[in-house]
């Protein structure tokens, strides 16, 4: 099973869009997948049309409860892992609780019946994003094409780096930086994503063009395949379901780690 994480340390980057048309479109492609939620905004779940379950994320990592009782189907290769804001009370639920930084690790470790776990992450590096990435084996970053994006993006890497040297043996690779809201009408925009490729050449994506369609997506609570399908963003997004599918995990961690030294001393 591949265990993905979709992080950025700023929202509005189409984090949570992101997370959820890779999920949708992979499942379309007749993978079987479990998307998670684990940000306290609840967001899959309002971009989802889903029964919620009895319990929910906060119950799996705060409250003892097993995987299945948390999920609810949202197709034939599709399960859900719903949240809301109980999460915000979740570092008080756990208290002082050794190795809480592991507990997803530990629910899900008896678990490979899927062929992926998508997992959204809230935009900050607290006890949710770690227990992800601690379960992760890659991270997906999804990030806006301007100026404020790129420089969020160095900050994201530089914290997974940290990250890294903190937890040892449980190492996360940076496998996919998805650019965003691109719009090839724009100096900027094209300016940073041309710094991004030569950046970070091998691991950027192929971009996710700014489209009304996927804005419109959520609101009718499904995947941009089943609201618009000819869209401009169904293509951006399934273009990357079938990167994903089709090219192995990408570059090591140390591979990108090594390339933000560089890009430092090039900035410096």
């Amino acid at each position: 099973m591949r265990k993905i994480s979709v992080f950025c340390l700023k929202g509005g980057v189409g984090k949570t869009t992101t997370a959820v048309n890779i999920a949708a479109g992979l499942a379309r492609k007749g993978k079987k997948v479990l998307l998670m939620d684990l940000d306290s905004q609840g967001s899959i779940s309002h971009c989802l049309e889903s029964e919620y379950p009895t319990k929910d994320m906060f119950h799996l990592i705060a409250n003892g409860a097993e995987l299945e009782e948390c999920i609810t189907h949202m197709g034939k290769d599709l399960d859900l892992v719903p949240s809301n804001d109980s999460l915000n009370d979740v570092d008080e639920a756990l208290g002082n609780r050794a190795n809480k930084d592991y507990i997803l690790s530990l629910k899900m470790e008896k678990n490979n019946s899927y062929d992926y776990a998508i997992l959204d992450c809230p935009p900050n590096f607290g006890t949710m994003t770690r227990n992800a990435l601690i379960y992760s084996d890659e991270v997906f970053v999804p990030i806006s094409t301007d100026v404020l994006g790129y420089k969020v993006l160095m900050k994201t890497i530089e914290k997974i780096e940290k990250f890294n040297e903190d937890v040892g043996d449980e190492k996360v690779a940076i496998s996919r930086i998805i650019p965003t809201f691109y719009d090839k009408r724009l100096k900027v925009s094209r300016e940073i994503l041309n710094r991004m490729q030569g950046d970070f050449y091998g691991i950027v994506s192929g971009s996710i063009m700014a489209n009304s369609k996927l804005k419109e997506a959520p609101k009718k609570k499904c995947s941009i395949f089943s609201y618009a399908k000819s869209s401009q963003g169904a293509k951006d997004y399934g273009e990357l379901v079938m990167d994903i599918i089709h090219n192995e995990k990408a570059s090591k961690t140390e591979r990108v780690l090594e390339k933000v030294q560089t890009v430092e001393v090039m900035n410096s």
